[in-house]
């Protein structure tokens, strides 16, 4: 078996938790990130608390879940 894959590996999260949100006070928020898999989990909560202040968001970093999201393997037929 031979692959010619040279995509860099990488590990999504779907993430959720309790922010702040402007104008809004207190809300839940989700969603999924996806980072190279050298970052790992720390990375990952990095790059959601990041997105979050983006826009306009402030949370607590501990207040956020990640859950490893899985992707079935696929095998290409020729």
């Amino acid at each position: 078996m031979s692959s010619n894959n040279t995509a860099p590996l990488a590990c999504s999260y779907y993430w959720d938790g309790w922010v702040n949100a402007p104008g809004r006070g207190q809300a839940w928020a989700v969603g999924t990130v996806t980072v190279p898999a050298d970052q790992g989990r720390a990375g990952a909560l990095r790059s959601v608390v990041a997105w979050l202040d983006s826009q306009g968001c402030t949370v607590d970093a501990d207040a956020i879940s990640l859950t490893r999201a899985t992707t079935p393997l696929t095998q290409e037929r020729g």
